[in-house]
């Protein structure tokens, strides 16, 4: 577990970016578990992140199945749906510096 003291947005990229790249782990409130997995694994995954520099918000909100918040959600297509979940819920320098973060502890 992995207490993040910061923002939701970042927490939530953080999250994906670790699920894709294979990762098991969740969002406990502001903390992320890993399941499954070892620390140096997950240190592993976190230093390479921090050398891949910011990523993709709208890349990244493609792998989530329900993107469907707002009234208006189930009238967009994909691809707005993306723009939308990710410039309202995502950040990628955050999460960037998160990862970096979590990488040097």
């Amino acid at each position: 577990m992995a207490f993040c003291w910061t923002g939701d947005k970042n927490i939530n990229t953080l999250l994906l970016q670790c699920m894709n790249k294979g990762l098991r782990i969740c969002k406990d409130d502001n903390a992320l578990t890993f399941e499954n997995t070892t620390v140096e694994k997950v240190i592993k995954v976190l230093q390479t992140l921090v050398k891949e520099g910011s990523c993709d918000t709208i890349q990244l909100a493609g792998i989530i199945h329900n993107k469907e918040v707002e009234k208006y959600d189930p009238h967009l297509d994909e691809d707005l749906l993306n723009h939308n979940y990710a410039s309202k819920y995502l950040d990628s320098n955050g999460a960037w510096c998160l990862a970096k973060h979590l990488a040097e502890l």
